[in-house]
């Protein structure tokens, strides 16, 4: 169990303040490799799904996202997707905190790959959230988790994965390094929106296409 506990490295455990400039640095060569819209009114009911009634998207959506990251991640699956996983949360928040459940608005996500690790980003469209609040809350250890609710407390404990957000809060990153010391990303400093879109188009450029699907509950190509 996951409960407030005393800063290390100068952090909030795994809930970091950088950049996605400086997260490209960390894994070094980052490509674009996915590239996700998830309109969940456009997915099919799905009878299997252990999901409340209007999330048989996520159902199909986090799996055919694992199916993509097994490669990489396949051992850690458990702790990404499912009732209790991190991006399972990320999704679910998008929709319910981000979009007010509403199916009709799209849920963007990317997969950056590079030499050292992995990206994967899930923006929504809603207002976001002040994110150095959160922080703040929990450092203070004043009711972090019924303000920051289930999705952060599992991205703060995971020992794995480091999670960021962009400033305004509806941009989700989680960070794999295939090394397993994401302790590095502490060292990095927050750069602005400014800042982190000159990264972007500098740091980041793809070979080849990335993978992209406007109806991402249909099965993956390939």
């Amino acid at each position: 169990q996951c409960g407030p506990v005393k800063q290390e490295y100068g952090i909030i455990r795994m809930l970091f303040k950088i950049s996605l400039g400086e997260a490209f640095r960390k894994i070094k060569k980052p490509e674009l490799i996915l590239e996700d819209v998830i309109i969940p009114k456009d997915c099919p009911f799905v009878s299997n799904s252990p999901y409340r009634q209007g999330y048989d998207w996520l159902f199909k959506y986090e799996r055919r996202l694992a199916r993509f990251l097994e490669a990489w991640l396949k051992k850690h699956r458990h702790e990404l997707i499912g009732e209790k996983g991190i991006l399972c949360e990320a999704l679910s928040n998008a929709y319910y905190h981000g979009h007010k459940k509403n199916p009709l608005l799209p849920i963007e996500v990317k997969v950056y790959s590079g030499e050292l690790g992995l990206i994967v980003q899930i923006k929504d469209k809603g207002t976001g959230f002040v994110v150095e609040n959160i922080r703040k809350n929990y450092k203070k250890s004043k009711n972090y988790f019924h303000l920051a609710g289930n999705g952060l407390r599992l991205s703060i404990c995971s020992k794995r994965f480091g999670v960021f957000y962009n400033t305004r809060g509806n941009v989700f990153h989680l960070v794999y390094l295939f090394d397993g010391n994401i302790a590095v990303l502490a060292k990095t400093e927050l750069r602005s929106e400014a800042h982190e879109k000159i990264n972007h188009g500098a740091s980041c450029k793809s070979s080849k296409p990335a993978l992209k699907s406007e109806i991402t509950c249909k099965e993956p190509r390939g």
